[in-house]
């Protein structure tokens, strides 16, 4: 459940800073800030099962926010806030699955070192989801 908080937290500025050229790099970097903040933390086999968790229940997310959402941009600022909000993630998993680094190592290894995840993790990242549903829906 861990790319949700990334694209609700992404949503929820877009409703604050509407220029992309400052939102983009806004949403990207607040990827690192969250990672900070303990998250949950899957057993080494279960990894593959959280990556499609994640993308069935954030999809699921945003079709809500886009069929219930309040005070929405448009649906190229949307798609962008959601590349930019995962990127970071997309990089670790392209290392992961293929051993590509594409983002430069010091960054996977920045990004690897300031998460902090652990089994418990996941009260806090639903804390945090729900804490943004109401700005994104009502």
């Amino acid at each position: 459940m861990h790319d949700i908080v990334h694209i609700a937290f992404g949503l929820f500025l877009a409703g604050f800073l509407g220029n992309p050229w400052l939102l983009f790099p806004v949403v990207f970097i607040s990827h690192f800030v969250l990672d900070v903040i303990p998250h949950y933390k899957p057993s080494k086999r279960m990894r593959f099962f959280e990556v499609i968790i994640d993308i069935v229940l954030s999809s699921i997310f945003l079709f809500f926010y886009l069929v219930f959402g309040s005070n929405q941009p448009s649906p190229l600022i949307i798609s962008g806030v959601i590349f930019f909000a995962v990127l970071p993630d997309i990089f670790i998993l392209i290392d992961w699955l293929w051993k590509i680094k594409i983002f430069k190592p010091f960054m996977l290894d920045f990004h690897k070192h300031i998460q902090h995840e652990y089994h418990w993790g996941w009260i806090i990242e639903i804390v945090i989801l729900f804490s943004l549903i109401p700005f994104l829906f009502f």
